[in-house]
Protein backbone atom coordinates (compact mmCIF):
# COMPACT_ATOMS: atom_id res chain seq x y z
CA UNK A 1 0.00 0.00 0.00
CA UNK A 2 1.39 3.40 -0.95
CA UNK A 3 1.53 6.44 1.33
CA UNK A 4 -1.29 8.07 -0.64
CA UNK A 5 -3.53 5.01 -0.25
CA UNK A 6 -2.85 4.94 3.49
CA UNK A 7 -3.71 8.63 3.83
CA UNK A 8 -6.90 8.14 1.81
CA UNK A 9 -7.97 5.25 4.02
CA UNK A 10 -7.48 7.39 7.12
CA UNK A 11 -9.50 10.25 5.63
CA UNK A 12 -12.39 8.01 4.56
CA UNK A 13 -13.64 7.30 8.08
CA UNK A 14 -17.33 7.51 8.68
CA UNK A 15 -18.92 10.52 10.33
CA UNK A 16 -19.65 8.34 13.37
CA UNK A 17 -15.98 7.33 13.67
CA UNK A 18 -14.88 10.95 13.44
CA UNK A 19 -17.46 11.98 16.03
CA UNK A 20 -16.22 9.29 18.43
CA UNK A 21 -12.58 10.33 17.95
CA UNK A 22 -13.49 13.95 18.62
CA UNK A 23 -15.54 12.96 21.68
CA UNK A 24 -12.60 10.96 23.09
CA UNK A 25 -10.30 13.93 22.45
CA UNK A 26 -12.67 16.27 24.31
CA UNK A 27 -12.86 13.81 27.22
CA UNK A 28 -9.08 13.57 27.40
CA UNK A 29 -8.64 17.35 27.43
CA UNK A 30 -11.23 17.87 30.17
CA UNK A 31 -10.50 14.86 32.38
CA UNK A 32 -8.77 16.98 35.05
CA UNK A 33 -12.14 18.56 35.90
CA UNK A 34 -14.22 16.10 37.96
CA UNK A 35 -17.40 18.19 37.55
CA UNK A 36 -17.34 17.65 33.80
CA UNK A 37 -18.52 14.34 32.36
CA UNK A 38 -18.57 14.38 28.58
CA UNK A 39 -20.61 11.52 27.17
CA UNK A 40 -22.16 13.13 24.08
CA UNK A 41 -22.28 16.34 22.05
CA UNK A 42 -25.60 17.59 23.38
CA UNK A 43 -26.52 17.38 27.07
CA UNK A 44 -22.88 17.13 28.20
CA UNK A 45 -22.32 20.66 26.90
CA UNK A 46 -25.62 22.21 27.97
CA UNK A 47 -24.41 24.14 31.03
CA UNK A 48 -21.26 25.49 29.38
CA UNK A 49 -18.89 23.78 31.83
CA UNK A 50 -17.54 21.28 29.29
CA UNK A 51 -16.70 24.10 26.89
CA UNK A 52 -15.10 26.10 29.71
CA UNK A 53 -13.12 23.01 30.76
CA UNK A 54 -11.87 22.55 27.21
CA UNK A 55 -10.80 26.19 26.96
CA UNK A 56 -9.30 26.03 30.47
CA UNK A 57 -7.15 23.09 29.40
CA UNK A 58 -5.40 25.29 26.83
CA UNK A 59 -5.49 28.54 28.87
CA UNK A 60 -5.27 27.38 32.52
CA UNK A 61 -4.26 30.79 33.85
CA UNK A 62 -7.07 32.63 32.09
CA UNK A 63 -9.73 31.96 34.74
CA UNK A 64 -10.57 29.97 37.85
CA UNK A 65 -12.55 27.00 36.60
CA UNK A 66 -13.67 26.06 40.12
CA UNK A 67 -15.44 29.40 40.45
CA UNK A 68 -17.84 28.61 37.59
CA UNK A 69 -21.43 27.67 38.33
CA UNK A 70 -23.40 25.20 36.19
CA UNK A 71 -26.53 27.30 36.85
CA UNK A 72 -25.00 30.26 34.96
CA UNK A 73 -25.17 28.66 31.54
CA UNK A 74 -25.11 31.86 29.50
CA UNK A 75 -22.26 33.35 31.53
CA UNK A 76 -20.24 30.15 31.15
CA UNK A 77 -20.60 30.15 27.36
CA UNK A 78 -19.82 33.86 27.09
CA UNK A 79 -16.77 33.37 29.29
CA UNK A 80 -15.52 30.41 27.23
CA UNK A 81 -16.01 32.17 23.89
CA UNK A 82 -14.33 35.37 25.09
CA UNK A 83 -11.37 33.47 26.51
CA UNK A 84 -10.99 31.37 23.37
CA UNK A 85 -11.24 34.43 21.13
CA UNK A 86 -8.70 36.34 23.22
CA UNK A 87 -6.32 33.36 23.18
CA UNK A 88 -6.69 32.89 19.44
CA UNK A 89 -6.11 36.59 18.71
CA UNK A 90 -3.14 36.68 21.07
CA UNK A 91 -1.65 33.56 19.47
CA UNK A 92 -2.29 34.89 15.94
CA UNK A 93 -0.57 38.19 16.78
CA UNK A 94 2.41 36.31 18.16
CA UNK A 95 2.66 34.24 14.99
CA UNK A 96 2.46 37.34 12.82
CA UNK A 97 5.32 39.06 14.67
CA UNK A 98 7.67 36.06 14.51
Amino acid sequence: MSANQSRTTTVMKSATDIKEVLLRWCKSKTSENPNVAITNFSSSWADGLAFCALIHHFYPDAFDFKALDAKNRRKNFEHAFKTAEYGFVKQSNTLLTV
